[in-house]
This record gives C-alpha cells, structure tokens and sequence, in this order.
C-alpha cells in the first residue's frame, strides 16, 4: 500500500526536532537521514536519497571518523545509490 505519503512528513518532521535539538550536524541525525535516503531510494528518487546520504556521510565522517562503521555504511549506500544513477565513477569511489 501506499504509506510513503504519510512516512515523508513524519520523517522531515523528526528531522526538524532532531536539528533543533541537538543541531544541525549532530550524529544524531544520521539515522534519519538513512531512513529518508532509504525511502527516497525505494521509491527511485535518487537525486533526493543521494543529498541525504550525501549529509549523513558528511556528518558521520566528521563526527564519528573516517574508520567508523556508520560512515562505512553510508558510503556503502551513497555508492549502491549511484551506481543506481548510473554514475559509476563516483559509485567506484564510494564502494572503495
């Protein structure tokens, strides 16, 4: 069924809260962002699940390290992404 209609909202809503809360580069927001970049993906709205993985893996990055398993697996999703986007080169990088 079509859910997808009512999960964006909520998700952009928790978004708000979270970066109020906590602030816009928290790693707290990186599951969030996963979760939306997931739906987005689902749905095949690449270009809007890229700019949130693109923002969890920044944050992810900065915060928890380049080693860390949560930027491990946003790369991982950033790649599968574009590889979706048939922008392989970049995919390359990421699965890298």
């Amino acid at each position: 069924q079509d859910i997808i209609d009512d999960t964006i909202p909520l998700h952009k809503k928790a978004l708000k809260v979270f970066e109020k809360a906590y602030g816009k580069e928290s790693s707290k927001l990186i599951p969030i962002l996963v979760s939306l970049g997931t739906i987005y993906e689902g749905e095949g709205d690449f270009s809007k699940a890229e700019k949130r993985y693109m923002r969890a893996d920044r944050i992810a990055s900065s915060k928890l390290g380049p080693n860390s398993l949560v930027h491990a697996d946003t790369q991982h999703r950033l790649g599968r992404t574009h590889f979706k986007m048939t922008r392989f080169r970049d995919a390359d990088r990421e699965y890298y």
